[in-house]
């Protein structure tokens, strides 16, 4: 299981060495980057990770990807991740392009492990801890 913190969409900007998220439009302005926190909470360690984000609209409609037609984003980190590890600021850019999107819903996550095991989480199955 993976336990998630800050979750942020919008454009990826840096300050020094800092990366942050905000909000609104970027340079290239229909651009959307996704960038999240999570612990590895299980005993065992992980070897891929996929987040499976929806983005909406101001009337709660998903956004179709203007590129690959898609609704649902695949987020993948192909990553060892020990148990009890965090990682911090894991960033995606160019998720979507569209200037519609107002909020981003993940809906499932699915993990593989180093042993060969695999776990998918869904709806209240996600914990999220705000640091």
């Amino acid at each position: 299981m993976v336990i998630l913190g800050n979750t942020t969409f919008g454009h990826l900007e840096t300050e020094g060495k800092k990366k942050c998220m905000v909000a609104g439009p970027s340079g290239d302005r229909n651009s959307v980057a996704v960038m999240l926190d999570f612990k590895n909470d299980s005993l065992k360690t992980i070897e891929a990770i996929i987040f499976f984000f929806l983005p909406f609209n101001a009337i709660n409609r998903i956004v179709l990807n203007n590129v690959r037609r898609a609704e649902e984003a695949q987020l993948r980190l192909l990553s060892v991740i020990q148990p009890n590890e965090i990682k911090r600021q894991v960033y995606w850019e160019n998720v979507w392009y569209s200037q519609e999107i107002v909020h981003v819903e993940l809906m499932r996550i699915n993990i593989t492990y180093t042993d060969g095991s695999t776990e998918s989480l869904s709806g209240h199955q996600i914990h999220f801890e705000y640091a």
